[in-house]
């Protein structure tokens, strides 16, 4: 039985009918975007985007289930590359091979810890960034969980919409056309944020501001503790 919301106010058919089921589209110019309730490791697309940190690869949350659905070694590469090239800045991005499972292909976005004041503006220019290189790179379709509301993360889920629309929105103004899809795991009032974002075009009137989420350190302990345990159990049956 799905959770009850309180409903936003949308007006389209089209999303009403989304509040019922898990997912909703709807185009920002020529790029095409989707609201999925799901596992992001389910969808097949051309790339994942995957948050990082500014030294090291995260395995947890998203880089986690990426990693055991068989993209570990496009998580190993974006490793070898800090190793070698050092500490990476906000917003950099860094396209691998994905190394298996539903995408060929992974967008490395190191995103993760830039702190409350920096985060939204953190999150915008790197999804901007992300769509911009896998428009030059050729993909054609990209699937990204909400960024900035992981464990650290400290934007609320209508931030990071705001973030990430705004950013699609600036994309698609200077002629990008790509399909985006957006993967909300495990909450669908983080999905029906989402989609009321999209569907009453706040996001064009979007502005930098700080973060409003707080971090839950009991949440963080359990969320770090789940993901050592099946990143555990993964590594054992791989050998």
């Amino acid at each position: 039985m799905k959770p009850e919301v309180n409903l936003p106010r949308g007006t389209s058919s089209a999303f009403q009918a989304a509040l019922k089921t898990d997912s909703f589209e709807k185009p920002i110019q020529g790029t095409t975007v989707k609201i999925i309730l799901g596992d992001i490791t389910k969808v097949k697309c051309d790339a994942y985007v995957v948050p990082q940190f500014t030294s090291a690869a995260s395995y947890g949350g998203v880089g986690g289930a990426v990693a055991r659905s068989g993209g570990l070694k496009g998580l190993e590469a974006y490793d070898k590359f800090v190793q070698q090239k050092g500490e990476q800045p906000f917003g950099k991005i860094l396209l691998t091979p994905s190394g298996g499972g539903n995408s060929k292909s992974l967008l490395h976005v190191v995103s993760v810890g830039s702190g409350e004041d920096n985060e939204f503006n953190t999150i915008q220019t790197a999804f901007y960034n992300v769509l911009k290189l896998a428009q030059e790179q050729g993909i054609q379709s990209i699937a990204a969980p909400a960024l900035g509301t992981g464990m650290i993360g400290r934007l609320t889920d209508k931030q990071s919409a705001n973030a990430m629309l705004s950013a699609i929105h600036q994309f698609a103004k200077e002629g990008g056309n790509l399909d985006v899809s957006i993967v909300i795991y495990g909450s669908k009032p983080a999905h029906v944020d989402f989609i009321e974002t999209l569907e009453l075009g706040q996001f064009e009137a979007a502005k930098d501001e700080s973060g409003k989420k707080d971090i839950n350190l009991a949440d963080w302990v359990e969320g770090m503790s789940r993901d050592a345990k099946a990143n555990r159990k993964f590594r054992t049956e791989q050998n």
